[in-house]
């Protein structure tokens, strides 16, 4: 590159500067945290690690997870709550028949990120299936736990579950699970998939 400006760092090789990664060196799915420091903390829940490195703020990591091939990649900031939500209700609307009920799990009732989620996910839902309960549990997996037991026991036809972060979703999966449930509930948007904290929504399914 003759004309590049000099002040501008290029990639050496085929090796991409700032992630310090090159080709094959990234899976298909990628999980978005926000904190590099975060990275290390999704990655201890991988099966596998292939890859860990970190340039600068971005920290990456890639390896195995229940058998599917994933790549973490710190990007420096948060994602879109309200897309983030609706992108899971779109996702809950795709295995939940239409007209099936299901219930939101928000955080802290008032945080502005949790209701961010919940009203993206009623946006993803809209027309297609029915939101019947809506409670907070405090970002708390336990309170999670004893709402969504709560919530079945209300309503026992309930289709599904969007919980706001996946420390919750571990609660819910836990009370659909103890209620002879399992593989029925569907939870998004979860912290990049894997992450409890509440700043970085992405999507997961708990089964």
């Amino acid at each position: 590159m003759p004309n590049a400006d000099h002040r501008v760092a290029l990639p050496v090789g085929e090796r991409q500067y700032h992630i310090g990664l090159g080709p094959g060196e990234l899976a298909e799915f990628i999980l978005l945290p926000g904190d590099p420091d975060r990275t290390a903390r999704i990655a201890a829940r991988l099966d596998t690690i292939e890859i860990q490195r970190r340039h600068r703020e971005f920290a990456s990591a890639t390896g195995s997870y229940r058998g599917q091939r994933v790549s973490i990649v710190s990007t420096g900031i948060g994602t879109d709550n309200v897309e983030a939500g609706k992108m899971a209700g779109q996702q809950m609307a795709k295995l939940v028949p239409a007209g099936g009920n299901v219930a939101a799990v928000g955080g802290i009732a008032g945080d502005v990120t949790s209701g961010a989620r919940v009203d993206g996910f009623g946006q993803g839902v809209a027309g297609k299936l029915k939101v019947v309960q809506t409670v907070s549990a405090n970002w708390d997996r336990q309170t999670a736990l004893t709402a969504a037991t709560d919530i079945l026991r209300a309503h026992p036809d309930l289709g599904g579950f969007f919980v706001a972060n996946d420390d919750m979703g571990l609660g819910v999966s836990r009370a659909v699970a103890n209620a002879n449930k399992a593989g029925q509930d569907r939870v998004g948007p979860a912290v990049t998939g894997t992450s409890s904290n509440r700043d970085e929504p992405g999507m997961r399914s708990f089964s």
